[in-house]
């Protein structure tokens, strides 16, 4: 992919009499109120409190009732879906029935139409340090999750941090016991059906339990910085995400899990590719671990600081080019 430019002003310029519709500000989460003021003030948009008011409507994923009022009185207005999760943890946005009423849908991570780059926040500096400065261990820093979509990659993970000894496992989760478990077994059984994407009844490693238990951590980037290798696994095979640039922007050497890094012109130099099966991660850690962990450092800063790829990959650079999409 080669992305076209867009500089800030000629964004302003253009949409400075546009009006958005983010949802019903009801609704709004602190968090996402926030996200659409910035990106407002960022972009020249002004936000419309009601759909009456706005020139296009923006919805975050798929929230149903905003998606019902922008149903019903939305009119003939360019109606935008700003997707950001694959099917495994948002079905019902995937919905192929409900996304018809979409007249534009921009999906984060996809190599498809309407695919666009990941929006990446760019660290003022990339964390450095040789072998005797790191573990010669392996982080997972994922939550346990579960999911009955096919192509799910949470059953991976679990197996992986319950089979390999190297692997250090942080997050939320991991120590659940079964009646927490059943209760989310049975929403994520729900949450699969309604999506009409298909069912996966087996779940790998259902019970099985980190090797190497860390707790939940405040500061992912810290963490990471104290290891060599980074086991990067996707949600699915879907998309890809932020995990691999924080893993290199930490100065890991990640193992990745997940689509074809081939499209988004990323050198492979930068990971270890592996397969979605215990053995193969095993196999590329292995690999990993021998890597010179310097040499991996200097060739990744150069990747990162290159004008290409913050041009590719950066998040005001990503979401100058979706707007300017829009207002085409």
């Amino acid at each position: 992919m080669a992305p076209q430019s867009y500089s800030l002003s000629d964004m302003r310029d253009a949409t400075s009499k546009k009006r958005i519709w983010f949802g019903n500000p009801r609704r709004l989460t602190g968090d996402r109120r926030a996200w659409n003021e910035s990106t407002a003030a960022e972009f020249g948009f002004d936000i419309s409190e009601t759909l009456s008011g706005a020139d296009i409507s923006f919805i975050y994923n798929l929230p149903i009732l905003d998606w019902l009022e922008m149903c019903l009185l939305g009119g003939g207005k360019p109606k935008i879906q700003f997707l950001t999760e694959p099917s495994v943890v948002r079905p019902l946005a995937h919905n192929r029935l409900l996304v018809k009423a979409f007249s534009r849908r921009f999906m984060v991570g996809r190599n498809e139409t309407g695919g666009i780059f990941y929006p990446q926040i760019f660290p003022d500096e990339f964390l450095q340090g040789g072998e005797k400065d790191r573990l010669p261990r392996v982080a997972l820093i994922n939550a346990n999750k579960f999911s009955f979509l096919p192509g799910e990659l949470y059953s991976l993970r679990r197996l992986c941090a319950s089979k390999i000894p190297q692997i250090d496992t942080f997050g939320y989760d991991w120590d659940i016991g079964w009646r927490d478990t059943v209760q989310r077994l049975l929403f994520e059984f729900a949450k699969a059906v309604v999506s009409l994407r298909g069912l996966k009844l087996t779940q790998p490693g259902l019970l099985k339990k980190p090797l190497s238990p860390k707790g939940p951590i405040a500061n992912k980037l810290e963490v990471l910085g104290k290891y060599k290798v980074a086991l990067v696994t996707e949600n699915s095979a879907e998309y890809m995400s932020e995990k691999l640039f924080d893993a290199l922007f930490a100065g890991c050497i990640p193992v990745y899990v997940g689509p074809d890094l081939s499209a988004w012109d990323i050198p492979e130099e930068l990971y270890v590719r592996s397969n979605p099966d215990v053995q193969s991660v095993q196999a590329a850690i292995h690999e990993a671990l021998s890597r010179d962990l310097i040499k991996h450092q200097e060739v990744c800063k150069q990747w990162l600081s290159a004008p290409r790829t913050k041009a590719n990959w950066e998040y005001r650079s990503v979401l100058a080019r979706m707007f300017s999409e829009i207002l085409d």
